[in-house]
């Protein structure tokens, strides 16, 4: 198993920064801009299931929520459409400091496999969008 760790902070609560990933209409303001036909189906429930397409960017990710503690905790299988291998977990904690912002963390975790650079240069682009955010 190998997994890697990004983080941004964000100028907002930890109940906002939650919002802006687990509300359609927040998400499609900062993920995969540059591809506008991106398409959001998400369940954001313990059990629940996400889809996020772009058939302009020929990219699909899909997944199930297996914790979601709003403002707190945000964890969910991460499977390519193309992608046959296990899926890996991803999971986003929302951290408050002390001057009012939240660290976003992504832990991203492959299992039997090395984690492929791609994601996480993924991961630094999507972070690098969220409102407000700079490097933690």
């Amino acid at each position: 198993m190998s997994a890697f760790v990004v983080s941004r902070l964000v100028r907002a609560d930890p109940h906002t920064a939650f919002d802006a990933w687990t509300k359609v209409e927040q998400l499609q303001q900062w993920w995969w801009p540059q591809w506008p036909d991106t398409t959001f189906e998400l369940d954001v429930q313990e059990g629940g299931a996400y889809t996020i397409r772009s058939a302009q960017g020929d990219a699909a990710v899909s997944g199930g929520y297996s914790e979601v503690r709003p403002g707190h905790v945000l964890t969910f299988g991460w499977q390519w459409q193309a992608d046959m291998s296990d899926a890996d977990t991803v999971t986003v904690l929302f951290t408050p400091d002390a001057q009012g912002l939240t660290e976003v963390t992504v832990v991203h975790v492959s299992p039997g496999r090395p984690v492929d650079p791609d994601n996480q240069q993924g991961w630094n682009d999507v972070l690098q969008r969220l409102p407000d955010s700079s490097p933690a």
